[in-house]
């Protein structure tokens, strides 16, 4: 098990969020209670790194999983990036498998303010789940 950032426990802890530690060290907050009882999986990176002297983590959620999605699907996503403030979608292929995640995520102040990463988990759990609505009527993540 990887080390884990102490400074995300003591954030989620007071932006009273439950979660729990995987194997990596990366903290994962499930966000519930939306319409239709759905739930999306949120993502914390325990590693950082340091761009100009500022120290980042990225946080994260997948919308899709499995084969290459379509031209439409990746336009949406694109279309989507250049309107919001904060996160962008990223597409991920595993070599191995070649399977391919779709996900939503930000780079956040690694010392952010419990209420600022509070509100980062749930505009990126809500872009993510709003997504994977529109793909499938399924609550996968």
């Amino acid at each position: 098990m990887s080390k884990t950032d102490p400074r995300i426990s003591a954030m989620l802890a007071l932006a009273e969020l439950n979660f729990r530690i995987d194997d990596d060290g990366d903290a994962i907050v499930v966000i519930s209670g939306w319409e239709e009882g759905r739930s999306q999986t949120v993502f914390i990176s325990s590693r950082t790194y340091t761009y100009n002297d500022q120290e980042f983590r990225e946080v994260f959620s997948p919308a899709y999983t499995g084969e290459l999605p379509t031209a439409k699907v990746l336009a949406y996503c694109l279309k989507q990036n250049n309107g919001v403030k904060i996160g962008s979608w990223k597409l991920q292929i595993d070599s191995d498998t070649e399977t391919v995640a779709l996900v939503f995520g930000a780079n956040v102040d690694a010392n952010a303010s419990p209420q600022h990463l509070r509100q980062v988990l749930l505009n990126i759990a809500k872009t993510t789940d709003d997504l994977e609505r529109k793909l499938s009527d399924q609550d996968n993540f």
